[in-house]
């Protein structure tokens, strides 16, 4: 295995150790305010991304690669309550297509690979699927947790 392949191998290593234990304490946390939520998530080594914060309805975290966006978006975008949120890490240029995603309704964990190029919203500005997404995608599904699993390649 070259440095590369060690790489990715860190980088599933290291988001399928952070998206399980988020989503558990988005699930488990009856304190939905914005600071509570960031202490309890940095009690789990879960860091925030401090560059990027700002707003009072958005938690950036630092997943620990610049191409995985990771954050909890607080839903209605008007206070820190995070009672109704968004929890999604998504990949971005070699990892693009990828996304996992946290339901605050259903309390589901679903992982999806999507080509934006093949699908019916065919647009010469969509951006293909990154080079590394599907081994990504297939090394996540095959370490478990997911509720919901979709692939659109």
């Amino acid at each position: 295995m070259d440095k590369s392949e060690n790489e990715l191998v860190d980088l599933i290593d290291e988001v399928h150790s952070k998206f399980h234990p988020i989503c558990e304490i988005l699930k488990k946390s009856k304190n939905k305010n914005k600071n509570h939520l960031i202490k309890l998530l940095e009690s789990e080594k879960i860091f925030i991304d401090k560059i990027t914060q700002g707003m009072d309805h958005e938690i950036f975290l630092d997943i620990g690669n610049g191409w995985i966006y990771s954050i909890i978006e607080n839903e209605d975008r008007s206070k820190s309550d995070f009672t109704k949120y968004n929890f999604r890490i998504t990949g971005i240029r070699d990892y693009q297509g990828l996304t996992l995603r946290f339901d605050y309704k259903t309390k589901k964990k679903s992982i999806s690979l999507v080509d934006f190029k093949k699908t019916i919203f065919k647009s010469d500005g969509n951006t293909p699927l990154g080079k590394d997404s599907e081994k990504i995608y297939e090394e996540l599904i095959s370490k478990g947790g997911f509720d919901n699993e979709r692939k659109s390649i």
